[in-house]
């Protein structure tokens, strides 16, 4: 199964703070995966001025996204992987390459990283949309609510439905 991810960050480096996580599978029934994170338990995690100051100017909706949620960063990670393997994932697309950066970095930070299997999003399944989408001249998934991790993961696993016939 594909899915479309997006988080949401307090920064743009693999150390960010992570606001929020989401996963929608290509494939119908839609299947969705979406947490708002405790953010202010990541301690070891880093929040960049300059993002703070980006995400203060974006709109009321957007800006929910920063303001925090429930899950801890360690039960969403645990959480994340158990849906995609669950849910057979072959085919986990994000725009650009961050996204599961930052979600593998925090799995290693949380969970060690001596195993080769400490991961969020496992390395296979990755796949860049933004280069698909750029090869093929194809627009940019724009979202309802732009940065929100739900509304833009669902932007682009319908945009991917679209182009790829599914």
């Amino acid at each position: 199964m594909q899915f479309a991810i997006d988080i949401e960050t307090l920064d743009v480096r693999p150390t960010a703070v992570i606001c929020s996580v989401a996963a929608v599978s290509l494939e119908e029934p839609k299947i969705v995966f979406y947490r708002k994170l405790d953010w202010t338990q990541q301690t070891n995690r880093e929040v960049s001025l300059d993002t703070i100051r980006w995400s203060l100017s974006q709109p009321e909706q957007s800006r929910q996204e920063f303001l925090g949620g429930e899950f801890s960063l360690e039960s969403t990670l645990k959480d994340l992987r158990a849906f995609l393997e669950n849910h057979w994932a072959t085919d986990v697309w994000q725009w650009g390459t961050m996204d599961a950066d930052v979600l593998n970095h925090a799995a290693r930070q949380c969970f060690g990283d001596a195993p080769h299997d400490v991961y969020a999003v496992y390395y296979r399944w990755v796949r860049d949309a933004r280069t698909l989408f750029a090869v093929n001249g194809w627009d940019k998934p724009v979202a309802s609510v732009e940065h929100t991790a739900l509304e833009d993961a669902q932007a682009l696993a319908s945009s991917l439905r679209t182009h790829l016939n599914l």
